[in-house]
């Protein structure tokens, strides 16, 4: 079974042709400002012919511009039971300053098809130059889900509402493989001092899994982020 990275790698592959939409200098008198990280590297699986460059894809979602790159931000329950950070997120987000209006995000889940609708998988956190907070949660079944939910495995013990996708990665028979989900949070006129992601508490509790064995594992992907006027 191919992992998540893989798949957003073949999303890539597919999703070449599109039109960028995004300057790449970050342009910040621009309406959107589109964060990217730009030393991030994954491997290439065999039989996929794709060189990074440097460079990461530019997406339009919703008329929102976004540069697509793999794990721009990133949280795992696996990382922190031993004893890593549990989430991490491209410190190019920390060039980002300013007063906006809303933050357009992508996102996906993994190792998660069997959790129920309202389950509080991550939050986004924007935080001010007061300490004020603005909080994103990423919710199964509301605003994100499982990115491999439509396989025949995990249909079997779906646990949350599939959300209609903004994206999908398609394998080369043309098989819909990986998918990945679009959320907002309205912002505070106030300027930007930092963005963070974290995991509640209860993200990372035992439950029983789709093959029915115990287990805490849920991984969390921040694959675009977008800061709009």
């Amino acid at each position: 079974m191919k992992s998540p990275a893989i798949a957003l790698l073949l999303a890539v592959v597919v999703l070449t042709a599109l039109q960028p939409a995004c300057a790449q200098d970050q342009d910040l008198a621009g309406r959107y400002v589109c964060v990217y990280n730009d030393s991030a590297t994954a491997p290439v699986p065999d039989g996929v012919t794709y060189s990074w460059e440097g460079s990461p894809l530019t997406v339009t979602i919703r008329e929102v511009p976004f540069y697509l790159y793999p794990w721009l931000g990133y949280c795992s329950c696996f990382s922190g039971q031993l004893g890593l950070q549990a989430c991490r997120i491209s410190g190019f987000v920390d060039d980002i300053t300013g007063i906006f209006s809303r933050l357009h995000v992508l996102t996906s889940l993994a190792k998660a098809a069997d959790i129920p609708d309202g389950y509080v998988a991550a939050q986004l956190v924007v935080t001010y130059g007061d300490g004020d907070e603005s909080i994103l949660d990423l919710v199964a079944g509301v605003n994100t889900a499982d990115t491999n939910y439509n396989w025949p495995e995990n249909q079997l013990c779906l646990g949350h509402t599939q959300v209609e996708p903004a994206l999908s990665a398609k394998l080369p028979d043309g098989t819909i493989y990986a998918l990945v989900f679009y959320a907002y949070l309205d912002l505070k006129a106030k300027p930007i001092e930092s963005i963070g992601v974290r995991m509640p508490s209860t993200a990372c509790e035992s439950r029983r899994g789709c093959d029915g064995e115990e287990t805490s594992e849920l991984q969390v992907m921040i694959d675009g982020m977008t800061f709009e006027r």
